[in-house]
């Protein structure tokens, strides 16, 4: 009987390995398409706020442009998250927060992402008359969303695959040990009735030969 136990649970331990293996696989590819639609996202919303907020400066004339005005609330005043940076003609640059990194070199008029003082920021550039407006958000956020996202993809990853392992494992020894117990008594059913089945073949084969 002890044979026949650890028979099972050998091959409910190798059933168990392989559901957990392939549950740790059809999780991984789950987690990370669900992490990269997050980040897509996020990204997405960034770039449609700013490319927005590009339009509408665009429409302003040269004339009445002054950097205070500029926001997305209807008076143009920016303020965080957005960061903005104008370029006049002069080679003078005013920044809507002093704080805020230096601005990217060269022109984008689509959103593109640029590190700036060790952060990423999205960013898009208008052009108003001679003057070139760049209009950028950090991306802290969305790699802080997409790390607390990954954060709990692990651990629920990793209680999952503890519960898969040792459900496959009890369920494998519980269906198994039935299994394995019939096929040992149809192995010995087989031996006695090949041992019954010897003894009179040995007695014919007997009385074969005198004869």
């Amino acid at each position: 009987m002890n044979r026949r136990l650890e028979r099972v649970l050998a091959l409910s331990f190798r059933t168990a390995l392989l559901s957990a293996a392939i549950t740790a696989v059809a999780f991984a590819v789950i987690s990370v398409t669900v992490v990269m639609f997050v980040d897509h996202a996020l990204t997405d919303q960034v770039d449609r706020r700013l490319t927005t907020m590009a339009q509408r400066i665009s429409q302003q004339t040269p004339s009445v442009f002054p950097p205070a005005d500029l926001g997305e609330d209807g008076s143009f005043r920016f303020g965080p998250p957005v960061l903005a940076w104008v370029e006049y003609s002069n080679g003078n640059v005013l920044a809507s927060d002093p704080t805020a990194p230096a601005p990217p070199a060269g022109s984008t008029t689509t959103p593109a992402t640029v590190l700036e003082g060790g952060t990423d920021l999205r960013v898009v550039g208008v052009h108003v008359g001679a003057d070139y407006v760049v209009l950028g958000q950090s991306m802290t956020s969305i790699a802080s969303a997409r790390s607390t996202i990954v954060l709990a993809e692990l651990v629920v990853g990793s209680v999952l695959l503890i519960v898969v392992f040792f459900g496959a494992l009890a369920v494998g020894r519980r269906v198994g040990a039935p299994i394995e117990i019939a096929r040992q008594r149809q192995m010995e059913f087989i031996a006695d009735a090949s041992h019954e089945l010897r003894t009179p073949l040995t007695v014919v084969e007997a009385q074969t030969s005198l004869a």
